[in-house]
């Protein structure tokens, strides 16, 4: 006896490394093989014996090496500002910041309690008059 019902599609398994590898959502996923993601969850599971949300980290790993290659070729070929973002996300590289102050920081530190809240009671006082 044959099996009624809707031809089993199939789903290249070379193309699905790829779509992962460019991050595809397993709805992204879904919708370029023309399934349901129910039937791309079945599918990666049955090729593979793991779902798709653990094929998917074993897959998306490529993508990223991909992805950094051209950052630092875009990078390394002349582009200042890749250089500067791939220095901070990699190197721990932060942009200078130099911040002036007019007067000594230390002004308060130096005086006693008592001059403290000296100035405090004549800064009050300017305040309110």
């Amino acid at each position: 006896m044959s099996k009624i019902g809707r031809p089993v599609k199939e789903i290249n398994l070379e193309e699905l490394d790829k779509l992962c590898a460019m991050q595809c959502t397993e709805a992204e996923v879904a919708g370029w093989f023309g399934v349901s993601v129910d039937t791309i969850e079945r599918r990666v599971i049955e090729m593979t014996g793991v779902g798709f949300a653990e094929y998917f980290k074993q897959k998306r790993g490529k993508g990223k090496v991909s992805l950094r290659r051209k950052q630092m070729q875009v990078a390394l070929g002349g582009n200042p500002t890749m250089l500067i973002w791939l220095g901070k996300q990699y190197m721990d590289q932060k942009d200078k910041q130099e911040i002036e102050h007019s007067g000594s920081i230390d002004f308060y530190s130096n005086l006693t309690p008592e001059d403290r809240m000296a100035r405090i009671a004549e800064l009050g006082k300017k305040l309110a008059g």
